[in-house]
């Protein structure tokens, strides 16, 4: 899970109203979309697809970017049972999909 400090919604602040605008484009663009039959992962490509052949996905993450500044994302592992483990990285550090496992409290370095 990712946790990233994204602060509260200002309508007053111009950035977020850009970025709420073009997230109304994004989700008109999504609906619009026939993804019956597909299973998630296609259907999570398709949508990503028509969001950059309409160029909302770049201005989106330039909006985000701007947005959230240098604030690194963070790794959250929710199966602490109430602790909370953080662990700070880049997002060129994840492949697609990929899972962030929980580090393993037996594994010390040598």
């Amino acid at each position: 899970m990712l946790s990233l400090a994204i602060p509260t919604f200002d309508p007053a602040n111009d950035l977020h109203g850009k970025l709420a605008d073009a997230a109304q484009r994004a989700e008109a663009i999504a609906a619009g979309l026939d993804l019956t039959g597909m299973r998630f992962v296609r259907a999570r490509g398709a949508v990503r697809a028509a969001l950059a052949a309409a160029a909302v996905a770049p201005d989106i993450d330039r909006l985000v970017r701007e947005l959230l500044g240098d604030a690194p994302a963070v790794a959250v592992d929710p199966s602490l049972d109430g602790a909370v483990e953080v662990v700070a990285f880049e997002e060129e550090e994840l492949e697609e999909d990929e899972a962030i496992e929980p580090e393993d409290p037996d594994d010390k370095p040598d």
